[in-house]
């Protein structure tokens, strides 16, 4: 199916386009197996979920996900990193981003009311929305959770102070550390798929001989 759809997105007319001509050639000759013939199993590609398309979903799956965790650590994270540098671990020591001089930073503006930072991050606002004390052990993340959704607080990035709680304080700073996530990352790890899945690949016709091999040592030949 991602094989049909990539080879549809690739061209709208109805000659083969470069890309798509680019993508029959490398499919067949690196990500195809070279099955033999085998009397006690049956071997057979479907034309919609070839080993190629399987290696491509793959490999998207990978960089999605190691672009996502890159994002979140390196964008996201400077958040959490600034607040804690600040010591702005309770309510009175809370800061708008603006103090925090990320007041201009579009994607901490578009992800403050998000899973990620709303998970991470406490809003002194939304604390007092939500009638919970500064001594009460309670989650307004979790609070928000199981509230209707019309009536949720929405963090306000202008305007609300933010803060990260002392208790939790070690924990985020190992989570949204930047370690580990520099973009050159995802060349690496593309690298690495792409070997990677070579090899399985030309191991398939092995194993293959080995599954009918192990077929008829069953059946008694």
């Amino acid at each position: 199916m991602i094989n049909k759809i990539f080879t549809e997105l690739a061209s709208t007319n109805k000659e083969p386009s470069l890309i798509e001509e680019l993508w029959d050639y490398f499919a067949k000759k690196y990500f195809t197996p070279d099955f033999g013939s085998y009397e006690n199993i049956s071997v057979a590609e479907d034309a919609l979920v070839t080993t190629a398309t399987v290696v491509l979903a793959g490999f998207i799956a990978v960089m999605l996900g190691a672009s996502m965790m890159i994002f979140t650590k390196r964008v996201l994270g400077r958040l959490v990193r600034r607040l804690i540098k600040n010591e702005a671990t309770s309510r009175e020591s809370a800061m708008t981003l603006d103090e925090l001089e990320m007041g201009k930073s579009l994607p901490v503006r578009l992800f403050i009311n998000r899973m990620t930072l709303s998970k991470a991050v406490r809003c002194r606002e939304e604390d007092e929305f939500y009638g919970i004390a500064e001594d009460e052990d309670k989650d307004a993340y979790k609070i928000s959770m199981v509230t209707p959704r019309k009536l949720r607080y929405k963090r306000d990035p202008a305007k609300d102070h933010f803060y990260i709680p002392e208790d939790k304080k070690h924990r985020m700073s190992i989570r949204f550390d930047k370690k580990g996530s520099n973009p050159m990352l995802l060349l690496v790890l593309a690298v690495v798929y792409i070997v990677l899945a070579l090899i399985v690949v030309k191991l398939f016709p092995s194993l293959a001989s080995f599954a009918d091999a192990a077929a008829a040592g069953f059946k008694g030949e």
